[in-house]
């Protein structure tokens, strides 16, 4: 399947029936998603990244999910590469998880630390050159009130919930652990 048609699927596919489209991107993947339409459209070649999602996206609203503590990000990263644990439901087996010892390597912190702060920075420029403000949560929010947030969000994208709609809690699970703890104590005393 070419991009075309996977792009044209996942919009269709990914569409409830309220008609809105949603779709979670770090960084790096918003990277390569703009290198496809690049390569699909060579007219978008040097077009600024803002024209092309203006393009395909318009009338989105954005919602930019970040995280105020950066080193514990880049520590639950290093967890996850290593183990290639990058979500976790009870009761599912993730795909491709190694079932090994993890290792603190201070370099890799350090290197997934600079890579969330170089995404950071491009997601703000991004939002310069759309001239649009996103919605600005942060993951410590989310976890502490996350109805209440899923309200903004509900809100922001302009969508009425009826007032006795539940909003079910999410099945992933937090995967911080002692391990963690542990990690993210050492990587501060080394910094």
């Amino acid at each position: 399947m070419n991009f075309a048609d996977f792009f044209q699927m996942a919009i269709l596919q990914g569409t409830s029936s309220n008609g809105v489209f949603g779709a979670k991107l770090h960084w790096y993947q918003m990277e390569s998603l703009l290198t496809e339409f690049r390569e699909v459209v060579p007219r978008l070649s040097r077009h600024k990244d803002s024209t092309i999602l203006f393009k395909y996206f318009p009338g989105a609203k954005y919602i930019w999910l970040r995280r105020r503590d950066r080193k514990r990000q880049a520590v639950s990263y290093a967890k996850a590469d290593q183990s290639n644990e990058w979500w976790r439901i009870r009761g599912v087996r993730a795909p491709g998880l190694r079932e090994q010892e993890l290792e603190y390597r201070f370099e890799q912190i350090w290197r997934l630390e600079g890579v969330l702060n170089y995404g950071d920075q491009r997601w703000a420029k991004l939002f310069w050159e759309l001239r649009q403000e996103p919605l600005t949560l942060y993951y410590e929010d989310l976890v502490s009130d996350y109805e209440g947030l899923v309200g903004t969000i509900v809100e922001y994208i302009g969508i009425d919930l009826p007032k006795t709609r539940k909003i079910r809690r999410p099945r992933l699970q937090r995967q911080a652990d002692h391990l963690t703890e542990e990690w993210l104590a050492r990587y501060e005393s080394e910094i």
